[in-house]
């Protein structure tokens, strides 16, 4: 584990149609309990007013995969864009129409649409998954 939260990551070898290419993929989770009872403290601290907005009435292990994700994208971001900082709070997330995630912004480096997003819960863990090819293969 590296902090509080239990992130985890890892990094993975070339993609699939370019040898030279590399992906970089963070992976976090969240235990529910760690949202619990805490929810309006990591609302303001790691989402923008419109999250918050999205997110009002919706149980706990929304809050948790949207967490999760975010801090999963917070590990992935120095890969692909090495010297530009980035915390949870620097990401926005949104939902499409089917309602998976999806990166609206985050801090420059690579556009949100050339990075994937997944978020995935049980009854007491939520994971967040960020992945993005880096320069010599495609998203």
């Amino acid at each position: 584990m590296r902090d509080a939260t239990g992130t985890r990551e890892a990094a993975a070898g070339p993609g699939p149609d370019a040898p030279d290419s590399r992906v970089g993929v963070c992976l976090a989770r969240v235990p529910l309990p760690d949202v619990s009872g805490r929810r309006a403290r990591w609302l303001d601290a790691a989402f923008a007013a419109c999250e918050r907005e999205e997110m009002a009435g919706r149980p706990d292990r929304t809050v948790a995969g949207r967490l999760a994700l975010k801090q999963a994208l917070a590990d992935l971001w120095p890969r692909v864009a090495p010297g530009v900082p980035a915390a949870p709070a620097d990401f926005v997330l949104g939902r499409c129409e089917s309602g998976a995630p999806r990166l609206v912004s985050a801090p420059p480096g690579l556009p949100p649409a050339s990075v994937r997003v997944s978020i995935s819960h049980s009854p007491g863990l939520a994971v967040g998954l960020a992945a993005a090819f880096l320069p010599g293969g495609r998203p």
